[in-house]
């Protein structure tokens, strides 16, 4: 129902902003809405919408909503009130999963490769703007441990102190912080920091982990961003990275509607990637 607006134009404002705070909190209640409840946290997962300043081409700015707000047709939303069977929903590649967005963009096998490429891109743009920074960026290196080799995304250097990265593109239903913080501590183990202290010649102190954590649908952890900012990166510079993963998790769900692949055993049992 539209209420009309009348008064002063404080009021209006007034009146206006708590319809938008009344649409927000009823869209982070829904289904489609919740991955985005975390926002407010960060203006880098929004700073993309003003198309006019980042010079967004109209075609992917639509896709860029599309992906956003979670309408991108898949068999359990085309099926929504005439659902009669599980069997309808079922993943069309042939997995045993409900054909949702996030189980085409995030899981499914057909989809796999360009998994890989969205989160490579997302460590390429990293990589840039820290070798703009003065940092000396080694790209998955090795660092073998008792528990097998590891392989951050990146391990960059300036004077003494050494920042590992590790980059996710994840599923917002979590908490992305969280998510953030579990992925500096797969990396923050007594064993690697010394393997990284030998191999770079750093005090232990001054060996720092952290990751680049956005959500499919181009929600940032704040912590991830607050992280890289303090190593130099811009939020320009991060703000495209909010739009390259919207673009990417788009061309996953194209190019599984493009696709006629079905679901083999080594598929089923390799995991996604970024």
């Amino acid at each position: 129902m539209c209420v009309p607006i009348v008064g002063s134009a404080r009021d209006r404002s007034d009146h206006q902003d708590q319809e938008i705070q009344l649409l927000a909190r009823h869209a982070v209640h829904s289904v489609d809405g919740r991955e985005l409840r975390e926002c407010h946290r960060t203006n880098l997962s929004t700073l993309w919408v003003d198309s006019g300043a980042h010079k967004i081409p109209g075609r992917d700015f639509v896709q860029h909503v599309h992906t956003r707000i979670n309408c991108l047709p898949t068999a359990v939303r085309v099926s929504r009130g005439a659902r009669r069977s599980t069997r309808d929903v079922r993943c069309r590649a042939g997995c045993q999963e409900t054909e949702t967005a996030a189980h085409v963009v995030q899981n499914c096998h057909r989809t796999h490769g360009g998994r890989v490429k969205r989160h490579d891109a997302v460590c390429r743009v990293i990589a840039a703007g820290l070798r703009r920074g003065g940092y000396r960026e080694e790209e998955e290196p090795v660092v073998p441990t008792r528990e097998g080799n590891r392989k951050p995304d990146l391990v960059c250097q300036k004077d003494e102190f050494v920042k590992v990265i590790d980059a996710q593109i994840v599923s917002g239903v979590g908490s992305l912080n969280e998510a953030h913080k579990r992925k500096c501590q797969y990396y923050s183990r007594n064993e690697d920091i010394t393997k990284l202290v030998e191999k770079y010649a750093v005090e232990p102190r001054n060996v720092e982990f952290t990751s680049c954590t956005i959500s499919w649908r181009g929600v940032w952890s704040s912590r991830s961003q607050g992280d890289l900012l303090l190593m130099g990166l811009t939020k320009n510079l991060l703000s495209t990275l909010t739009t390259r993963v919207l673009q990417g998790s788009h061309t996953n769900w194209s190019r599984f509607n493009k696709s006629t692949s079905t679901i083999h055993r080594s598929a089923a049992e390799r995991e996604g990637v970024g």
